[in-house]
């Protein structure tokens, strides 16, 4: 091979090589700035995760305690999310709350006798027997709808009026004079009412009762950063 052909030869391979070699370079450009932005994304990614952590961690009780009673059922999913999230999935966080309530179920009459077991929570109960109190001794013209609540030793009642209440005895009851109670009665013993004393079951009396005396805590260990399923 003659030495014209032989730099020819080697000036090609040379350009081959140097187009190689700047091919390699842009690709490589590439893929450097393609793992650049997904370590970007990365770490964005983490600094919303933590601050939307600090967030739930901080405020997931108070959420939980500042829940209405109105709300329906025993659990609620509280969902904590950041405004003007980059990610098209969007990031959230979870936590439940829990109903503590003295009424382990609403009744639905306007009698439950000998039922107290049935209605009254034990573990209610004991988180809300310091408000419990026993009706006033005088009944005022307009009493709003109320709990009237009788130990086992507080076993007779008088009225001379018309009642919206929920009345709960822990043991025998005996409710004397006249008038109608609007709501329902509920007894661990024998109820006995007079003859003038008429006894409907209101609705709207009883539910406001039963959520009076509710109220919603964090449920333990319910703290979760994926979607999780409704209790």
């Amino acid at each position: 091979m003659t030495t014209p052909q032989r730099g020819i030869m080697t000036l090609t391979l040379l350009i081959l090589l140097s187009g190689f070699l700047l091919i390699a370079m842009l690709f490589n450009d590439d893929l450097l700035r393609l793992y650049s932005a997904i370590a970007a994304q990365r770490h964005r990614y983490v600094e919303q995760q933590l601050t939307l952590q600090q967030l739930s961690v901080h405020e997931k009780k108070t959420r939980c305690e500042q829940l209405s009673t109105q709300e329906n059922g025993d659990t609620f999913l509280l969902t904590f999310r950041l405004e003007n999230n980059p990610f098209a999935d969007g990031l959230s966080h979870y936590a439940w709350c829990q109903r503590d309530k003295l009424f382990q179920k609403q009744p639905v009459r306007n009698q439950h006798e000998k039922l107290f077991d049935q209605f009254i929570s034990k573990e209610g109960l004991a988180l809300f027997r310091q408000q419990l109190q026993s009706p006033p001794l005088i009944l005022s013209k307009s009493s709003p709808a109320a709990l009237y609540w009788f130990t086992a030793n507080e076993t007779d009642w008088e009225i001379n009026k018309n009642v919206n209440a929920v009345i709960v005895a822990e043991g025998d009851l005996h409710i004397r004079g006249q008038g109608k109670i609007s709501g329902s009665i509920i007894t661990k013993g024998r109820l006995t009412l007079d003859e003038n004393i008429k006894v409907t079951y209101s609705k709207s009396t009883v539910t406001q009762i039963v959520q009076q005396y509710s109220r919603w805590r964090l449920a333990e260990k319910s703290w979760y950063d994926f979607v999780v399923p409704k209790n």
